[in-house]
């Protein structure tokens, strides 16, 4: 399925801002977390991006309190050092399931917002037109999430289609479940991991959701850019944040 993929060499020396345009070539950009501007490409700014579980999860209850309970606090904190593998792993595979569980779920509203683009006139296909691209650009998030969790080198950007595979709704939607299907046996069933198997999966399933692009009037570079674009209006800090992932600035400019 993934033969028509080939690399894309990005040139290196970008420096446009994608806090109001995209270089459709490199899809490289600027964010600025702080005074200094830190160049990136897209799968560094996902990884910057998600809600990672070590982030919510701590083994210290006692991290905020001092005074009488340091020697308590001392007693956890060894007895939670010799636990900090087993955590990270645990929340290693709970990032891991958090994609699988997004991925069903992105392609189901893909699915849906698809289905009422077929479904109605022209004059009122635009809003579903919008609403699936901007699915896809989530789905790509979340792939580009499954490359880093999974230690693949790879920066969808620079991944491009030699020629255009005719769109497949199926192939979507066929692709997607044995995508999530296979996490789930590895991360839940215990089945051996298979890294060439798990790139193959992740491959067909980018192609098939990649040849939705032309039916939807987008390339695959302003689905990423319009996706770079809506998170970087929602984490304004320049990274996750719970309270900003609850505000959702990017719905409300809309």
């Amino acid at each position: 399925m993934n033969s028509h993929l080939k690399i894309f060499n990005p040139q290196q020396n970008c420096s446009k801002n994608f806090q109001t345009t995209y270089n459709k070539e490199t899809i490289l950009f600027e964010m600025h977390p702080s005074d200094e501007k830190a160049q990136m490409n897209y799968a560094e700014f996902v990884q910057t991006t998600f809600a990672y579980a070590h982030k919510s999860f701590s083994l210290d209850p006692f991290q905020s309190i001092d005074g009488d309970h340091t020697t308590a606090v001392t007693q956890y904190r060894e007895l939670g050092g010799a636990y900090q593998t087993q955590l990270d792993e645990l929340c290693l595979r709970a990032d891991k399931l958090h994609v699988g569980l997004a991925i069903a779920g992105e392609i189901l509203e893909l699915t849906n917002e698809i289905d009422q683009w077929f479904g109605h006139g022209e004059q009122q296909k635009c809003p579903y037109l919008q609403a699936s691209q901007k699915e896809i650009g989530d789905l790509c998030y979340y792939i580009q999430m499954l490359f880093n969790l999974y230690g693949f080198d790879v920066n969808i950007p620079d991944i491009l289609p030699v020629e255009e595979a005719a769109p497949n709704r199926l192939a979507v939607t066929k692709y997607g479940e044995t995508l999530v299907d296979y996490i789930k046996r590895v991360e839940v069933y215990g089945q051996v991991y298979d890294s060439i198997a798990l790139h193959e999966h992740i491959l067909n399933f980018l192609e098939a959701l990649m040849s939705l692009c032309p039916m939807l009037s987008t390339t695959q570079q302003d689905i990423v850019g319009q996706n770079i674009l809506k998170l970087q209006t929602r984490y304004a800090s320049g990274s996750f944040s719970t309270q900003e992932s609850q505000a959702k600035a990017d719905s409300k400019s809309e």
